[in-house]
């Protein structure tokens, strides 16, 4: 998934940044600043990946008022 970085926040044992979607949503992801990588500036353009195991799903009740779309196809 590719996105722009348009957050970060130092919160101790990581950072955590906001990266904006081609579709105009926000996803948050966590880094942990134990390594030796340099901190992702804000307006960077990213590509942000993760196992699949890693991820879940959250349910949302019908009519909720969010105007996100669902999947057009199954995620494997």
């Amino acid at each position: 998934m590719t996105g722009v970085v348009s957050d970060s926040s130092y919160v101790g044992v990581s950072t955590q940044y906001l990266v904006r979607t081609p579709w105009g949503t926000e996803v948050s992801a966590f880094a942990s600043n134990a390594g030796v990588l340099a901190q992702v500036p804000v307006g960077a353009h990213v590509v942000a990946y993760w196992r699949p195991d890693h991820a879940f799903l959250l349910s949302r009740q019908a009519g909720a008022g969010d105007a996100t779309q669902p999947l057009l196809e199954p995620v494997p």
